[in-house]
């Protein structure tokens, strides 16, 4: 009954993250009641591809090779807050009491994929807590099964470093959290809590 084009526009919106059909549908026909709306995500879309890159650092988003936070002189370098994904990030920003410095893991460590981004990802970090440690590694990831197995496995690799003398002190973050939860959904007092409450 629809034209191809636009089944092709419904299915490429239902590759984004928590669309499905009906909202991909819903997407697909405002966009093509609204023609102008069209060419300026067009644009947009346009200059996200040409302008931002992912930060060569932590992984958040930037314009340059760097981010804004990593650049910034009035962030804490020597606390590391790995995250899972960059909305995470973005979420605990919100809350104002985080400041130091972030790290996106891009995803759970998987034992049986070792070629994932999380553990290239992991890889990275590992170097750089051994070049330049900072005082403390914040494993601030989704408690659940995944990210709770994530952290140990984090752990795991970070204490022979810690054994070799080097200063790292590894928190989690406090469980005002409920397990389960999705880092990016809860709220900033939430968050705020389990920042403050990191054991």
């Amino acid at each position: 009954m629809l034209p191809h084009q636009i089944q092709n526009l419904i299915g490429q919106f239902t590759k984004l993250p928590g669309i499905g059909p009906r909202q991909a549908t819903r997407f697909a026909f405002y966009l093509l009641r609204n023609d102008q709306e069209i060419s300026y995500i067009e644009n947009t879309l346009k200059s996200v591809r040409e302008n931002v890159r992912l930060c060569g650092n932590c992984f958040l988003p930037g314009q340059g090779s760097l981010c804004s936070i990593c650049v910034s002189s009035k962030r804490d370098k020597n606390i590391i807050c790995l995250v899972e994904k960059e909305t995470d990030a973005l979420n605990l920003e919100k809350t104002g009491h985080f400041q130091g410095h972030y790290y996106v893991l891009g995803g759970f460590i998987d034992p049986l994929e070792k070629n994932s981004i999380a553990h290239e990802r992991l890889n990275l970090l590992m170097q750089k807590l051994k070049d330049n440690p900072p005082l403390e590694l914040i494993l601030a990831l989704t408690p659940r099964r995944e990210g709770d197995f994530t952290s140990l496995y984090i752990e795991r690799q970070v204490k022979p470093l810690i054994a070799q003398g080097v200063n790292i002190k590894i928190t989690r973050l406090g469980r005002g959290l409920s397990s389960g939860a999705e880092l990016e959904y809860a709220d900033g007092e939430t968050l705020k809590n389990a920042m403050a409450g990191r054991r």
